[in-house]
């Protein structure tokens, strides 16, 4: 059994100790899978990417380099410079980017930040910034902080894109997205310890709980996913965190899409 509530600590854990925290975490859901050879990147990876990415990028577990149509990302290879930021994945219809800090690039494991992809590019190469910079401001055309690590932001994807294929999952169609359904759940399970993932008008929370993560929308826009998401490591930690939660399953427990091991 692992206890998911304690989480965060491992997050939370010195650089060296947390390099291993997304395979270890993919692993423990049963994503086993390999690359028959590390991925050689052309140009070869620089001095320019932090070690996190690096490590992320030459692992033969990498997750998207397995399966990229699951992250529903284009990989921006070699990353692309825009203003302060170094872009290095772009979401497939180009609605957000992430990148880090090219002054951060010699950090082990930088924050990284999402901007709105293109409508920004175009902005930023625009030669015609005044009122058209003001404008843009004024609408939240700007770089925000989406994770405070890579390593963090390697783990978000992970609960997004890779978790509910690997999971035993119990959905909640219509729990809600009000305040109301945030406090119930935080006063039952703790936070799981990434930031909140903000993408395309959805916003997914992540709790902790005995060999299961919840993962709530308190936004919930076009995706085509439940309110409440319960991902357990077998199907009676589905139905163990569900009564915690005092739910009702729509519909029971559903086993993982691909062969377990």
């Amino acid at each position: 059994m692992i206890d998911y509530e304690g989480f965060a600590e491992r997050l939370s854990a010195p650089w060296p100790r947390r390099r291993t925290l997304v395979s270890d975490l993919l692993r423990e859901f049963g994503h086993v899978e390999a690359l028959t050879d590390p991925w050689q990147p052309e140009p070869p990876i620089s001095d320019d990417v932090p070690e996190a990415l690096a490590e992320w990028l030459g692992s033969v577990r990498n997750s998207y380099l397995l399966d990229r149509g699951l992250y529903e990302t284009y990989l921006d290879w070699p990353t692309r410079r825009l203003g302060e930021h170094s872009i290095f994945m772009t979401e497939y219809e180009g609605c957000c980017a992430w990148a880090f800090r090219a002054a951060d690039a010699h950090l082990p494991d930088p924050p990284v930040w999402v901007g709105p992809g293109e409508e920004w590019e175009e902005w930023e190469e625009s030669e015609e910034q005044g009122e058209e910079r003001e404008e843009s401001e004024e609408q939240g055309h700007e770089w925000a902080m989406s994770s405070r690590s890579m390593t963090e932001w390697l783990v978000q994807m992970a609960l997004v894109r890779v978790l509910p294929l690997y999971a035993f999952t119990g959905d909640v169609a219509a729990y809600g997205t009000t305040e109301d359904r945030g406090r119930h759940i935080r006063a039952t399970l703790p936070a799981l310890g990434p930031l909140p993932w903000d993408e395309v008008g959805n916003t997914f929370h992540f709790f902790g709980a005995r060999d299961a993560v919840v993962v709530w929308l308190s936004r919930h826009d076009s995706w085509e996913c439940a309110d409440l998401s319960i991902l357990g490591r077998t199907e009676e930690s589905v139905h163990e965190t569900a009564a915690r939660l005092s739910l009702e399953l729509d519909n029971g427990v559903a086993a993982p899409t691909p062969p377990r091991p």
